[in-house]
């Protein structure tokens, strides 16, 4: 849900936000604390063409120096060090097959491309457990327990709060799903008993 909604919105996102994740979402049992996922499910509904103009109005067309996109942008670092960064992310996602490509050309770095490399991550972790038993289930868990101390959980949470206070009042799509992803991601690495290698506010 949260890499297709933070990704450009285009009719391929969105019919697969509307017509197979939202409805799935909607029907989970909510606790308490979950104000930001009900506030995006409503706003998944949203014209097309209203999301494109809060996605560029927040984002930008290019990389927003408010909220960018991309975990490099967070990173003090050199440019060498940056790309070794670049690198090691891409490194993780040619570990289980995957290369990033496709029609949408995103960097390995952008929150939407990490987001759905954990997305697989899970898919794959259910499998092992229905099929492939608790020792697969293991390995699959540490991998993702590993991308969100090395990259993830370092900047994602920041990136989240960056999207919620600048998300404006007309724009409260963003500003929940950036409340969410923060919500998130802080849970994951409680989960999971990861601490982020690294904080990048």
């Amino acid at each position: 849900f949260l890499g297709r909604a933070l990704a450009y919105p285009n009719q391929e996102h969105q019919a697969v936000l509307r017509e197979h994740i939202a409805p799935i979402l909607a029907q989970l049992d909510l606790a308490e604390g979950t104000a930001p996922l009900r506030e995006a499910l409503r706003g998944v509904d949203t014209p097309l063409e209203e999301r494109r103009a809060a996605h560029t109005a927040l984002f930008t067309l290019t990389v927003s120096a408010d909220c960018p996109h991309y975990e490099t942008a967070y990173d003090p670092r050199d440019i060498f060090q940056q790309a070794q960064a670049m690198a090691d992310v891409a490194g993780f996602y040619r570990a289980y097959g995957l290369q990033v490509g496709g029609l949408e050309h995103q960097r390995p770095d952008h929150i939407s491309t990490e987001l759905e490399f954990m997305s697989v991550l899970a898919f794959k972790e259910a499998y092992a457990l229905e099929n492939l038993g608790q020792p697969e289930a293991e390995a699959t868990r540490e991998a993702q327990s590993l991308f969100l101390r090395d990259h993830l959980g370092c900047w994602g949470p920041a990136f989240g709060r960056r999207v919620r206070a600048r998300a404006d009042g007309a724009n409260s799509f963003y500003a929940a799903v950036g409340a969410l992803l923060t919500d998130w991601l802080i849970d994951e690495c409680d989960r999971l008993d990861v601490i982020p290698a690294r904080s990048m506010e």
